[in-house]
């Protein structure tokens, strides 16, 4: 196994992402994409990156009364009219394998790239951490087991 796959496993960071997800910009923490299909931990980046689709109007208003999501984010997308929030999400472009992962809105990296050893650099190979918010049915069982309730009251 790759050092860099390894020291990622060790994180503590989501290794498999479930499908779903809505992947927010590293910078300016807007939401961006959804994973279509999982992603399973040491995926080659080229072909998971054909699982992303931008998000939609239904999924950025999903994300309004979730309490597992950032209060930022949830009164930013409140403040949005529902014409806003469809042409935010028409804005978004599919992204590509081979293409820079550059944020749509404020035009930074949308995820984390990290590499372990210097023979990852020769090869190209690195691990691929975008930032993700779980499907509310993951977020609403995490909160459980640690004894909150997943709803808003």
């Amino acid at each position: 196994m790759r050092e860099a796959l390894r020291e990622s496993l060790a994180t503590g960071r989501p290794t498999y992402i479930p499908r779903g997800s809505i992947v927010i910009c590293n910078v300016c923490g807007k939401p961006i994409y959804r994973v279509e299909v999982g992603i399973d931990a040491g995926e080659r980046a080229g072909r998971a990156i054909r699982k992303f689709v931008p998000v939609t109007a239904r999924d950025l208003a999903t994300l309004i009364e979730r309490p597992d999501v950032h209060a930022g984010t949830r009164a930013w997308l409140k403040a949005q009219s529902w014409a806003a929030l469809m042409h935010y999400a028409e804005q978004i472009p599919r992204p590509l394998a081979g293409e820079a992962p550059i944020c749509p809105k404020c035009g930074h990296c949308w995820c984390e790239y990290r590499t372990a050893e210097i023979g990852d650099t020769n090869d190209r190979a690195v691990v691929f951490e975008p930032h993700i918010i779980p499907p509310h049915t993951t977020a609403a069982r995490l909160h459980r087991q640690a004894g909150d309730s997943p709803f808003l009251t």
